[in-house]
């Protein structure tokens, strides 16, 4: 158990969006252990950093569902979907779903074509007029896929690009968009083969369906108590909830004490 990535959202944090304190504690005995640490986030790069403390700066960032992974917070790679494809993807929603809420992740900055201000920084993103021209490669984009039923849906799948593909998430509340090739375990693989770690000494937490790669092929796949069951049929393992110190527990019992797990 050399190395340890972390979702986020319904797992490292409280659902106010905090890290606990034994959670803290934990993650620092890790760090003084040697482990490698990596936050692995279907979230923006600059959310990730913004609720990690700084002494978590130095360590492996992952954003956008893989596509993009830091070290000292230096890009150290990166799979984007290219511009003309991100323009393509904008002229499909607003001819086909153009009621439809989205986010284009670019250069660190989350736009969106939505005016409402209040709505927008709730979202964590700002108003942004696209055009062909100012349109650059991107991480991820986000579709707010609440109100489409099951017909769109269908639609939705269809249209999009075989250079990309989508994962939902949140209870089907949302729908990221990123490149083919790109999970949370593509991201972790680039931070493996640097490390010269194997895959069998990978300890990974999740709770959502963008968690599914990485939980079905780590060494230790851990899904959270309040996982969905999909999540809970790929994983190993399953810990608390992330309301009640679950990675924190798992971690005392099983990473930090070296006892194997029943």
């Amino acid at each position: 158990m050399k190395i340890l990535s972390f979702d986020l959202d319904g797992t490292l944090l409280t659902d106010d969006k905090k890290i606990s304190e034994r959670t803290l504690e934990v993650l620092l005995r890790c760090k003084e252990e040697g482990k490698v640490i990596v936050f692995n986030s279907g979230r923006p790069t600059q959310f990730i950093y913004s609720v990690l403390p700084e002494v978590f700066h130095e360590d492996v960032v992952i954003s956008s569902n893989g596509a993009m992974v830091y070290k000292n917070k230096k890009l150290i790679h990166e799979n984007l979907i290219d511009k003309n494809t991100v323009w393509d993807i904008i002229q499909m929603i607003e001819t086909v779903f153009n009621d439809m809420f989205f986010i284009v992740e670019q250069d660190n900055k989350s736009l969106t074509r939505c005016k409402d201000r209040e709505y927008n920084e709730q979202m964590l993103c700002s108003y942004h007029e696209f055009s062909k021209e100012n349109v650059i490669d991107s991480p991820k984009i986000l579709l707010k896929t609440k109100e489409l039923d099951y017909f769109d849906l269908n639609i939705l799948n269809m249209l999009i690009p075989e250079s990309c593909r989508l994962i939902f998430t949140d209870n089907m509340e949302f729908a990221q968009l990123v490149h083919a090739d790109t999970n949370k375990l593509y991201g972790v693989n680039k931070v493996l083969e640097i490390e010269k770690i194997s895959l069998e000494d990978l300890v990974s937490f999740g709770d959502d369906f963008n968690d599914l790669e990485i939980l079905s092929w780590s060494g230790y796949g851990v899904a959270m108590g309040n996982a969905i069951e999909e999540i809970k049929n790929v994983s190993k393992y399953i810990a608390d909830t992330n309301e009640k110190d679950g990675v924190a527990k798992f971690i005392e019992a099983y990473v930090l004490e070296k006892i194997e797990a029943a």
